[in-house]
């Protein structure tokens, strides 16, 4: 949602009878109000006040969101996490394609060098759906500090030369040209331990990895995230409330 602040010191105006102040979250969403009342905004804007300003919320225009769910098991938290997003985005009336990887027919190891690489139908198809997209969203554990094997791999054989990248011949600087520009994504992961210690410890290196090394690199930007830390030991009640956080997130596009 984009927001736009018109100071009243500047252009006179004072509060509307009859509105409501609301904080605006520190991702941009509305703490209060419920996520239900966020589709109606699709169709049309709003206006709030906000600490003598008045606040003009611009009408939410739909995404095309592709959800990427790297789990290599049907069973895992990943997997509900994945299809709580996509509810919800498609309940905001977001366009969503969900897949996940473990449905796809591919070899995750590139064997060969990328002018070699021959892409499986499943692969071709996923270059199609991130072509499709304006926001990307990744759903996977971290294990090792890293992307599962699968994960890995499919990014690998996925983000080639020519597709996600370019070197230019009599370039200056050995800069590639990035030719995933004008899409963001969102990282969603679980993670076994602490979140101070992969932090700290791990030099964040997974999260850094993927979206320096990978997502920026081939110019999607910006990449935020959503971490969960302790997802071995999570209880029922503590999974539910993870997905209910992420279908949030998917209503909102973010």
């Amino acid at each position: 949602t984009k927001f736009r602040l018109l100071r009243r010191h500047r252009l006179g105006f004072w509060g509307l009878p009859g509105q409501t102040s609301r904080r605006p979250a520190a991702d941009g969403g509305d703490t209060g109000g419920g996520i239900g009342a966020e589709a109606s905004s699709i169709a049309r804007a709003s206006t709030m006040s906000y600490n003598g300003c008045i606040l003009m919320i611009n009408a939410m225009k739909p995404k095309r969101i592709y959800i990427l769910d790297g789990h290599p098991r049907a069973n895992s938290i990943s997997h509900r996490l994945a299809e709580a997003y996509a509810k919800g985005a498609r309940e905001a009336g977001h366009e969503v394609k969900l897949v996940h990887l473990l449905d796809l027919k591919f070899d995750p190891i590139l064997k060969t060098r990328y002018r070699d690489n021959v892409l499986e139908p499943d692969l071709v198809k996923q270059q199609e759906n991130i072509s499709w997209c304006n926001h990307w969203v990744i759903v996977t554990p971290v294990w090792w500090m890293n992307s599962p094997a699968m994960l890995k791999g499919f990014l690998d054989r996925t983000l080639t030369p020519g597709f996600a990248f370019k070197y230019e011949r009599g370039s200056f600087l050995p800069i590639p040209k990035m030719l995933l520009k004008g899409r963001s994504a969102r990282i969603i992961y679980t993670q076994g331990g602490h979140w101070y210690l992969n932090g700290t410890i791990g030099f964040d290196a997974f999260f850094k990895a993927l979206k320096y090394g990978t997502l920026t690199f081939c110019g999607v930007w910006p990449v935020r995230r959503t971490a969960f830390s302790r997802a071995d030991g999570a209880d029922e009640a503590k999974v539910a409330k993870w997905v209910e956080k992420v279908y949030a997130l998917g209503r909102r596009g973010r």
